[in-house]
């Protein structure tokens, strides 16, 4: 992350994690933007507590799938409602099983990988919008 995204983050903010990994997580900088703009912090390691996030947050909930990463023995999917809004975080999980019973979403936020899986298995992700990430120089 750079120092001017960091530096864009707003007052209190609320930061949701599928995993640990350095390219998801960055602990040192995590540390830093949580000491000068406060906010809280959700992961695998604290799932029950990410669940109760919408009785803090008006128009919002959250529901978290324990998803396979095989490079990760805790890692979540999530979908956000937030303003009647559906939010599909996918993480770094390894196929297309879980997006495949997700309906009616605004934008799905998928790396490569997941959307080469659904062509494969003929599933349609039902998204308005699809973000993709986790591209690899030379990727497009």
């Amino acid at each position: 992350m750079k120092l001017q995204e960091l530096d864009s983050v707003k007052e209190d903010a609320v930061y949701i994690f599928t995993h640990k990994h350095n390219d998801h997580h960055s602990s040192k900088n995590l540390k830093k933007v949580l000491k000068e703009k406060k906010g809280q912090k959700y992961g695998p390691w604290n799932i029950k507590k990410m669940r109760k996030l919408g009785s803090s947050i008006e128009g919002f909930s959250i529901e978290a799938y324990k998803t396979k990463h095989r490079f990760s023995l805790r890692h979540y999917s999530y979908m956000i409602t937030w303003h009647d809004k559906k939010i599909y975080l996918s993480g770094d999980t390894e196929s297309a099983e879980t997006i495949a019973k997700m309906s009616n979403m605004e934008w799905a936020f998928v790396p490569g990988w997941i959307i080469m899986d659904a062509k494969e298995k003929n599933i349609k992700i039902d998204a308005k919008m699809i973000e993709f990430y986790h591209l690899y120089p030379g990727q497009k």
